[in-house]
C-alpha cells in the first residue's frame, strides 16, 4: 500500500526576474509584459508500507508544467529604492503525481486560465555600471500564485471531476542580479534565494531552494525594448516579453 504524505516537497518554482540591474530615475516608471512557460520535475514523498518491513518512505520524481501572462510595473517614487509590483495570469497547470501501485495521476483544469499571481518588492542599486565594472543589485520581493484543480486523470479510469482543490504558494526571495550594457543589448543575471510556503488541499508545508538565471535586454528604439530570461537550476523556465519605460535616462 503506497501514498502520499507531502505533495510538492519539490515543485516550487523562483519566479522570474525580467529587470536588470539599472536604476531607473526619481519620478519614472517602467512596464514590462511577458509570458513564462515552465516545466519541472517535483519530487513527492511517499509513505511504502509492508507487511515485512513496516513503513518506509520513498522519493520519487513527477513532472509539472504552467504558463504564466504578467504585467510588471517598475517605479521610483523616492530616489533609494526603485520599487515593483506584478499581476498575471496562470495558465494550463499540469500536475502528474507519481504512484507505485496505480498509474500515475495527472491534475489539470477544464478551463485554460484559472489561476492568478501577484507580488511586490524594491530593488537596491548596490554599484551604478561604470567603465570598469558591471551594475549590481539587490532585489527582495514576495510573490503570491493561487489556482485550482477541477480535474483529474489516470489511464486505466480516464478524465474525473474534482469539486476544486486549491493549490497556494507564497514566495518571498532575495536576488543578486548584475547587469552591462552592451551597445544596444544589456546581459543580466544572477543568483536567487528564495522560500515557498506552500499549500495543496491538505498538504502543507515549506521549501528553501537556489535558483540561478540569466537574461538580456535588447534596445528597439527609444524606451523601448525587448526581454527574455531563463531560469536553469532545478526547473527550465523560458520568459519573453515588452519593456517600455516613460522618461527613463536610459
Amino acid at each position: 500500500m503506497f501514498c502520499i504524505i507531502c505533495c510538492f516537497s519539490g515543485i516550487l518554482y523562483s519566479s522570474e526576474t525580467l529587470d536588470t540591474a539599472e536604476q531607473i530615475s526619481k519620478g519614472k516608471f517602467r512596464t514590462v509584459v511577458y509570458y513564462t512557460q515552465t516545466k519541472a520535475k517535483p519530487t513527492f514523498q511517499m509513505v511504502d508500507f509492508s507487511t515485512t518491513t513496516g513503513w518506509g518512505i520513498n522519493k520519487v520524481d513527477g513532472d509539472s508544467s504552467f504558463g504564466n501572462v504578467v504585467v510588471k510595473l517598475v517605479l521610483n517614487p523616492f530616489d533609494k529604492l526603485n520599487w515593483w509590483a506584478r499581476a498575471g495570469m496562470v495558465s494550463d497547470y499540469k500536475l502528474g503525481v507519481p504512484s507505485t501501485d496505480t498509474p500515475k495521476i495527472e491534475y489539470t483544469n477544464i478551463s485554460s486560465y484559472n489561476g492568478y499571481t501577484i507580488g511586490a518588492g524594491a530593488k537596491y542599486q548596490v554599484f551604478p555600471q561604470t567603465d570598469f565594472n558591471c551594475g549590481i543589485c539587490l532585489d527582495f520581493g514576495v510573490v503570491y500564485t493561487n489556482y485550482i484543480f477541477n480535474r483529474k486523470y489516470q489511464e486505466n479510469i480516464g478524465y474525473s471531476d474534482l469539486s476544486g482543490t486549491k493549490f497556494e504558494d507564497t514566495e518571498f526571495h532575495a536576488k543578486f542580479n548584475l547587469s552591462r550594457k552592451i551597445r544596444k543589448t544589456e546581459p543580466y543575471g544572477g543568483v536567487s534565494i528564495y522560500r515557498n510556503w506552500y499549500k495543496f488541499g491538505s498538504n502543507s508545508g515549506t521549501k528553501d531552494n537556489i535558483n540561478v538565471f540569466a537574461g538580456l535586454k535588447v534596445k528597439l528604439r527609444q524606451l523601448k525594448w525587448l526581454m527574455c530570461e531563463a531560469n536553469l537550476i532545478g526547473e527550465t523556465s523560458l520568459s519573453a516579453g515588452f519593456c517600455m519605460a516613460v522618461g527613463s535616462h536610459e
